[in-house]
């Protein structure tokens, strides 16, 4: 299942038709179908234990955020008939196991203690590698093994959507020099009674949706919100110009 979009971004949250402050450059995948993979509340509460007579059940876990400035992706994954044995963590990138090498530094193990559901030494972090740091959009495949028999599991982006994270870390050069000099001052001019411009965070609003699930410049979260569509409930800031003419643009600097 294709990611419906990373586009693993930072949390959107619009408050009587303006988009509140910002509090970090996270990105997260999916959350246009049903929401990002979270982790959890403040129960106390181990993962269960598998039924009795359920068989071999395959892991569980999600892949919670990718961190659009540093690179890292975070998430939790256990096997619930062996909750003692952390289980392997591979990650493929641009496409699904098979189809391309696992990547460097994978595998990892997921043994980081953690204070939210499921509590417990099952939490995971990995550093992408240089390579896909370009700014430009790519794929995440991320399984986790069974520590009974090795298969692997597509961990999932949320309860309700599974496939792969699309996500970017960092800038282009051509995308950020456009932004800095052109975006960035028309965004400001239209859009600074509601909330500052900043460059990741408005990146991660136009990689919504992700160029694999059809996005484009002009049907992008940052481009629609803009000319009054979505709810917006600060109206047309674009009329027919910029400051949509201008992400239009970017986008493909940035994502082409």
């Amino acid at each position: 299942m294709q990611a419906k979009v990373i586009q693993l971004l930072a949390f959107l949250v619009f408050i009587s038709g303006c988009l509140a402050p910002e509090t970090g450059t996270t990105t997260k995948s999916n959350l246009t179908t049903g929401g990002g993979g979270s982790s959890g509340g403040s129960g106390s509460a181990p993962p269960p234990p598998a039924p009795a007579g359920s068989g071999n059940i395959a892991p569980e876990g999600r892949v919670n955020g990718i961190d659009a400035t540093s690179g890292i992706v975070s998430g939790w994954v256990y096997d619930q008939n062996t909750l003692n044995q952390s289980v392997t963590v591979e990650f493929y990138f641009d496409g699904p196991v098979g189809s391309v090498q696992m990547a460097a530094g994978s595998p990892v193990v997921a043994n980081v203690q953690r204070a939210f559901t499921p509590v417990g030494p099952y939490g995971y972090s990995y550093n992408i590698p240089q390579q896909y740091k370009d700014g430009k959009q790519h794929l995440l495949y991320v399984y986790g093994l069974d520590t009974t028999n090795g298969t692997r599991s597509l961990l999932k982006i949320s309860d309700f959507a599974s496939g792969p994270s699309s996500f970017f870390v960092g800038s282009t050069a051509a995308g950020m020099s456009y932004y800095n000099s052109t975006v960035q001052p028309s965004l400001a001019s239209a859009c600074g009674n509601c909330h500052g411009p900043n460059y990741i965070v408005d990146k991660a609003r136009m990689a919504l949706p992700s160029k694999f699930s059809g996005g484009s410049g002009t049907n992008n979260n940052l481009y629609r919100k803009g000319m009054g569509l979505d709810g917006h409930g600060a109206g047309n800031r674009c009329g027919s110009g910029p400051p949509c003419t201008l992400i239009n643009t970017w986008w493909g600097l940035e994502f082409n």
